[in-house]
């Protein structure tokens, strides 16, 4: 049923271990945040997970969408504009470590940092002579371009996070294909197939996080920008705790 295809899609406990510990200290050179490239790429795969956005949300965000929140107590916190899915916009306050990081990164986030400039840009492709349809991803070509990191990009930023972290490339027998997921060899059905760490997989497993802190299904359905109530219901439900 669609419980146990949600349950699929969020990362195990220790896998959550992992994907934390590499992103304290990534062992990739793509998230070396001494350079520009990878101030943005390790930024793409913490903000992914901690707020559990969509990729295209993450891509739609500007640096005018990140604005400072004072919290009830006094605390600095952070408030940020979501463009989802239907053109509907939603309010997300963040506080604690994630407000702190976010605004490291907008003091050192590469490119402009006017209000309609992209929060998370794209970089050039560097061509190498001797493959020319191959891109260059070394993190010295630091070279941000105005427009904002592609989908693909995305994609390929949080499955080299999986390589760190240990948690990519899963090979299981899936009696279809889950569109949210990336698959590679075999037929459409009752075959074994290699399922990628997945954008995807850091929204559901985030969601339901949210869910075992207590949020009713509700607030995970303002928080995560869904349409109908009953789909927040599956995290609460996943998370075991009853409304």
């Amino acid at each position: 049923g669609k419980s146990a295809l949600e349950q699929e899609k969020k990362l195990k406990p220790s896998q959550v271990k992992r994907l934390e510990a590499a992103l304290k200290k990534p062992t990739s050179p793509l998230f070396n945040r001494t350079t520009a490239r990878g101030r943005v790429a390790h930024a793409v795969v913490f903000v992914l997970y901690k707020l559990g956005l969509r990729s295209v949300e993450l891509r739609r965000l500007k640096v005018g969408h990140v604005q400072p929140h004072e919290g009830k107590k006094g605390q600095q916190g952070l408030k940020l504009n979501v463009w989802g899915k239907g053109g509907r916009w939603r309010q997300l306050i963040v506080s604690g470590e994630t407000a702190d990081y976010l605004k490291n990164y907008l003091k050192t986030k590469p490119g402009s940092k006017k209000d309609d400039a992209a929060l998370f840009p794209a970089f050039e492709k560097k061509r190498s002579t001797k493959h020319r349809d191959k891109v260059d991803t070394t993190p010295s070509a630091d070279n941000p371009l105005g427009q904002p990191v592609s989908l693909s990009t995305i994609q390929y930023i949080v499955r080299q996070m999986g390589v760190s972290a240990d948690i990519n490339h899963r090979s299981e027998r899936v009696g279809r294909s889950p569109s949210t997921f990336n698959v590679t060899g075999g037929k459409k059905s009752g075959v074994r197939r290699t399922v990628h760490f997945s954008p995807h997989q850091l929204r559901h497993t985030r969601l339901t996080m949210l869910a075992e802190k207590g949020f009713s299904a509700f607030q995970i359905m303002k928080w995560a920008g869904l349409s109908q109530v009953s789909t927040a219901q599956i995290y609460v439900d996943l998370a075991g705790i009853e409304t």
